[in-house]
């Protein structure tokens, strides 16, 4: 990362431009991290760089650990004055009405016949309107959205004459709800792909995904895989004992939130039917969410709390992740090139993952690892149990997990092409 900085410092090709970034997403997450990485590239390029996010979203605490290398004008959207509510400010005791029959006036009362989905919609247009007025405020030359589905900030941006870059992390899923919800769910949807003057995937897989399903131009797209650092060293037998993994036994990690969406249910499932054709093994859960209870009570119905460690959170996950002997995804949707299987394959530790996104792009099915159909626990026991039980084919392919991930998923290479993204855009490319 040094040496992508220092170079940057001494060709600054957007010197006197203004990047702005938007995301929606509070929580911490890879696409924060890697939006993060975006805005330091442009930063180190010479551009003046602004954020828009919600005020507790963690990208505030990722570039705030980053105030060294680089400085961003943050400022918080949306603001309560453009957010839809449905409740009324309540009157002060010393000035409220006698009690008497409630009245709603005529506005109110044709307001409360009008769905819930179209007023959804309503709103999502009146958000965009609202931006502009942030635009006229900041004034960039550019508006980097990450996308989480429909962004009302990206309409803002051609109205205004701000060219708009679409960065999409995730893969598509169908919306929900009833026809009417997915009726406006799916026009937001298209009205903000079709906003952006060039739209960024993570992967070709997603990439071909949305643009199905919304009839965008593959000419207008571009993919830009996730990239991480080559980790540090570790002390594998250190870390192992930490967390009390005894001598000799397999280790599998999977990495992710715990929701049905990342498919924790499948892996027991494996697990459960393939136990006795595997030699001792430990299973590492890094990560929390909703369903943790219900897999801690899985575990125990399937004999297998003594192999299983629910580790929670971790700020600490590439040492974990280097102390393992193979990474397990069984995600079964709106997954596409997760960073902790990156950095696992950046370290030599070789991956089972389900073919859901871009993720069958990033392990090479019997050479960096294996992919399996999603929400299918026998073919995922069967990698398992290979994944155990060669060691030296699991060798094998953690070498060759390393030498791919280094030559395909560096993050210079990914902050050289979104630097090359911001160029094309902006014209500046050869001045």
């Amino acid at each position: 990362m040094n040496n992508y900085i220092s170079d940057m410092n001494t060709d600054r090709p957007l010197s006197g431009k203004r990047i702005g970034f938007y995301t929606s997403v509070v929580g911490m997450g890879g696409s924060e991290v890697l939006v993060a990485d975006a805005m330091e590239a442009a930063s180190a390029s010479g551009a003046e760089v602004i954020c828009w996010s919600e005020g507790t979203a963690a990208i505030r605490r990722i570039t705030s650990a980053r105030s060294q290398r680089f400085q961003v004008e943050h400022r918080i959207w949306p603001p309560s004055a453009v957010v839809p509510t449905t409740v009324n400010e309540p009157t002060p005791a010393s000035h409220a009405p006698a009690p008497g029959p409630a009245r709603r006036g005529v506005k109110d009362s044709l307001l409360a016949l009008v769905p819930f989905a179209v007023k959804r919609y309503l709103g999502f247009r009146k958000m965009a309107t609202a931006f502009r007025q942030e635009l006229i405020s900041a004034r960039p030359d550019l508006l980097f959205v990450n996308v989480n589905g429909s962004e009302a900030v990206s309409l803002a941006g051609p109205a205004f004459g701000v060219p708009v870059v679409n960065c999409y992390h995730l893969s598509y899923t169908h919306p929900g709800g009833g026809w009417l919800d997915r009726i406006g769910d799916h026009r937001a949807r298209r009205e903000t792909i079709r906003s952006g003057q060039l739209t960024v995937h993570t992967s070709q897989a997603v990439r071909d995904q949305w643009c199905h399903q919304y009839k965008y131009p593959v000419e207008r797209t571009c993919v830009v895989y996730n990239g991480v650092d080559p980790p540090p060293p570790a002390d594998r037998a250190a870390t192992r004992k930490a967390l009390g993994v005894p001598d000799g036994q397999f280790v599998f990690c999977v990495p992710g939130r715990l929701d049905a969406m990342k498919g924790h249910r499948h892996l027991f499932e494996a697990l459960r039917q393939c136990v006795g054709r595997l030699p001792p093994f430990t299973l590492l859960v890094c990560g929390d969410g909703g369903l943790r209870r219900e897999l801690e009570a899985r575990s125990r119905e399937t004999g297998l709390t003594d192999r299983v460690r629910f580790l929670g959170w971790r700020t600490d996950l590439p040492m974990v992740l280097q102390a393992s002997d193979a990474i397990v995804l069984p995600s079964v949707e709106s997954e596409n090139l997760s960073v902790a299987v990156l950095e696992g394959l950046m370290a030599g530790i070789p991956a089972v993952v389900t073919a859901v996104g871009g993720m069958a792009e990033a392990v090479r099915n019997g050479e960096s690892g294996y992919v399996v159909p999603p929400a299918d626990p026998v073919a995922l026991a069967a990698a398992l149990v290979r994944m155990a039980t060669d060691a030296e084919n699991n060798r094998r392919m953690g070498k060759a997990a390393a030498a791919d991930a280094r030559n395909r998923f560096t993050r210079t290479r990914m902050m050289d092409e979104y630097v090359g993204i911001f160029r094309e855009v902006l014209g500046t490319r050869g001045t």
